[in-house]
């Protein structure tokens, strides 16, 4: 295991009072059996809406830089944003056929504005994914700091949605970012899409 710490800045004055943000990364070994695994499908679906700017879409962005540089060549990704409205950010498709640089210019372009469509972004995802399977299916993560508040807002209805990705080999995993997101509405959707 490796662990690595980066803190967000350098030097804190000593008899200051202050806040630091740190980022662990944990890095286990990869285990033989996973070293020649098939190519994966993984969409990312971010919310940019206004409450994500600043800290949390920072976080997100780099994140989405971490993994795009840790997929392999036969992997396929691709990034969906949604605010008030959905677009594809990084059109999915093999890590080979991507241009690395230009996937990162894409993913620090993502910029915060706008209201809560979190079913657009979904839905969208959902169709890059289905467009893109490999497989073994794809996999969706959605990723969100808010309430839906546009589209579809009914967390059943949406939960129904990731169940029918399911049975289209599509799972769908949510991460809530910062405090007061809808903890139900995700759940709904990991719990019916059998993500996590």
């Amino acid at each position: 295991m490796q662990l690595n710490a980066k803190l967000d800045v350098d030097m804190v004055a000593l008899q200051a009072e202050d806040e630091v943000t740190c980022l662990l990364t944990l890095t286990a070994p990869v285990p033989e059996a996973l070293v020649d695994r098939p190519g994966e499908t993984l969409i990312v679906v971010v919310d940019r809406s206004g409450s994500m700017a600043g800290e949390r879409l920072q976080s997100v962005r780099t994140a989405l830089h971490t993994l795009a540089d840790r997929l392999k060549p036969h992997d396929t990704f691709g990034v969906v944003v949604f605010d008030h409205e959905a677009v594809v950010q990084v059109p999915a498709r093999p890590m080979a056929d991507h241009h690395l640089p230009t996937v990162h210019s894409l993913i620090e372009a993502i910029q915060a504005g706008g209201t809560t469509d979190l079913s657009a972004g979904y839905l969208l995802g959902l169709s890059e994914a289905r467009r893109h399977p490999s497989p073994t299916g794809a996999s969706l993560i959605l990723l969100s700091d808010g309430q839906a508040n546009q589209g579809i807002t009914d967390p059943a209805q949406l939960g129904d949605l990731a169940a029918q990705a399911r049975a289209d080999q599509v799972t769908t995993t949510t991460i809530g970012i910062g405090d007061g997101y809808d903890e139900t509405l995700l759940a709904e959707l990991a719990t019916r899409g059998s993500g996590r």
